[in-house]
């Protein structure tokens, strides 16, 4: 009888250390921002992208800079904000590209057991869309690839400032008045004074400068072309009508939740200032 017990006794003890030593490792393994800060990584079609989480919470999503450097070594910034332990997900406020700012855009994450995010809603003007098991297949998790980001591990590199953009702009205009003036052809343009102003500009010269102006080539055959184009019609409030050069010089950030491929990627390539590409 007492050899029973005491087999009791210590299979309790057992029992309980176990429990504790469970608790403990739960406990380790709570989500905060603290665990979850670190380097993160993601391919979609040939594209790579990096999220990179402070302990603070701070977070900022880069793209591989193929439009400017076709190496790949090089990354740009194309969002960030704060996220946001809220119960059992991550919630990613975005403060920036101004755009997402403004609809109060927020992509909800689970955390895999491996550690990986993977995005299960979003949030736009405080209204929820959860992702369905299909729209959830076509997405890409966030692979963590280091708890550190004192080093980073990849090059980024800066857009050009504001005030680089107004300049390029402002000489832009300058000098599309004055291919309209010498070419005679720009609607914009002041008319001649006379017949012989009108002649002036060199013909070949207005051919070259009709060949430059960028225009959107619709092909509705094209899902990819199309996609783009939507979104380029609901960034410039155009939802019929031919895209001019000019309404394409207005586009620089564009959000795809999904279904963006390296055909549609081609499509993006073609605007020249586009500075951010969000791909959630």
């Amino acid at each position: 009888m007492k050899k029973s017990l005491a087999i009791c006794l210590l299979l309790l003890l057992v029992v309980g250390c176990g429990e504790n030593n469970n608790t403990a490792r739960n406990a380790a393994k709570e989500l905060t921002i603290e665990n979850l800060s670190g380097v993160y990584e993601r391919e979609v079609d040939g594209m790579q992208f990096k999220l990179v989480i402070d302990k603070s919470g701070t977070f900022k999503d880069y793209f591989q800079n193929l439009f400017d450097d076709v190496s790949g070594a090089t990354f740009m910034e194309q969002a960030g904000g704060k996220c946001k332990v809220v119960e059992k997900e991550v919630h990613f406020h975005y403060q920036a590209p101004a755009n997402l700012a403004k609809m109060g855009r927020v992509s909800v994450f689970k955390v895999q057991q491996d550690g990986s995010l993977a995005v299960i809603a979003g949030i736009t003007h405080e209204k929820r869309h959860d992702l369905s098991e299909e729209e959830r297949s076509e997405t890409h998790d966030w692979l963590k690839q280091s708890d550190s980001v004192a080093s980073k591990g990849f090059r980024i590199v800066n857009p050009k400032s504001a005030v680089s953009r107004e300049q390029d702009e402002e000489l832009s205009e300058f000098l599309g008045e004055l291919d309209g003036q010498e070419g005679g052809s720009d609607i914009h343009a002041p008319e001649p004074t006379s017949p012989s102003d009108a002649q002036a500009g060199n013909p070949g010269e207005t051919t070259a400068s009709k060949k430059e102006t960028l225009v959107w080539v619709s092909a509705p055959d094209n899902p990819q072309n199309v996609l783009v184009e939507q979104k380029i019609r609901n960034k410039i409030n155009k939802s019929t009508g031919e895209i001019s050069g000019a309404d394409l010089e207005k586009v620089e950030s564009l959000t795809f939740v999904l279904k963006l491929n390296d055909e549609g990627l081609k499509e993006v390539a073609k605007l020249k200032r586009l500075k951010h590409l969000l791909l959630v």
